[in-house]
């Protein structure tokens, strides 16, 4: 077999290789741009098993926002309970954390806030009864009289 012209033994592969890196250079700066794998960052609690890290933010495909407050807690405002108006702290799972498929003002948190006033929702998908309650045990502050939970 008679090498290509300009490519000594191995240069072909070398120029595949150069070729195929190049590829998923560009592939991995469109996802980056956009936003298609933007998603929230977990952590390892021994306590409550696993939780969204704190503060952070982004969005889906630049459409569907999502945010954690400084208690781990669904929405972008950090948590400060009102010292006059009732505050509600939503603890659940998927259904209350609503994920990033969703805009942040759809999720279940904001759509209960408008009705409701403030309204604090944490949850993460497939918690149980027993990671809620590893939650509200570590965060004692929570008021128990206003607590609803959506898990069945």
């Amino acid at each position: 077999m008679r090498a290509l012209r300009g490519f000594g033994p191995g240069g072909l592969a070398s120029f595949i290789l150069a070729g195929v890196c190049a590829l998923l250079a560009v592939g991995e700066g469109i996802s980056r741009w956009s936003e298609t794998t933007d998603y929230p960052l977990f952590r390892l609690d021994p306590h409550i098993g696993y939780i969204e890290q704190p503060d952070q933010s982004g969005s889906l495909g630049r459409v569907n926002d999502w945010a954690y407050n400084d208690k781990s807690m669904g929405i972008a405002a950090p948590f400060r309970p009102s010292p006059t108006a009732p505050d509600t702290l939503l603890v659940g799972d998927s259904i209350v954390n609503g994920g990033n498929l969703y805009r942040e003002r759809d999720k279940l948190g904001a759509r209960l806030g408008q009705r409701l006033g403030a309204v604090w929702p944490v949850g993460a998908g497939n918690w149980s009864l027993g990671n809620e309650s590893a939650y509200l045990d570590r965060h004692p502050r929570f008021s128990p009289a206003s607590i609803g939970s959506s898990s069945c």
